[in-house]
């Protein structure tokens, strides 16, 4: 799974083809649920984001968000600092993912959770180099 803000940046359009490319990926599973949806969806509307996002470029990427395999979460634990993150932490153990990429260092801290290693996207992606 990819956190909100590698989907901000997708849209900004630091990444939009490498990581549409992958979330589309036949070989890869990328998951997505509602929460992050909606996450993506509060943080590209705010003025600070808005204005470095092209026309088109957030609808293009929450059109992406709505293709991959959507997952209804459960409770987490309390796992994070920030609460907003807490979906991300129940995602990763529901599902038993194994890579939460994400630049925040607050999830990145925490290094792996219950088999999820918590890794950037540049490091992610030398991985899958590999």
């Amino acid at each position: 799974a990819f956190d909100a803000n590698s989907w901000i940046s997708c849209a900004i359009g630091k990444k939009l083809a490498g990581l549409e490319r992958l979330a589309l990926h036949p070989r890869l599973r990328v998951l997505c649920c509602e929460e992050l949806i909606e996450e993506f969806r509060d943080v590209s509307q705010r003025p600070a984001v808005a204005k470095y996002i092209p026309p088109n470029s957030a609808m293009l990427v929450e059109s992406i968000l709505h293709q991959l395999t959507q997952i209804k979460l459960s409770d987490s634990e309390g796992v994070v600092r920030d609460p907003k993150d807490e979906y991300l932490i129940a995602l990763s153990f529901q599902e038993n993912l194994d890579y939460l990429v994400t630049n925040d260092q607050d999830l990145l801290s925490i290094g792996r959770y219950h088999g999820t290693v918590f890794i950037r996207y540049t490091d992610f992606l030398n991985l899958l180099d590999e």
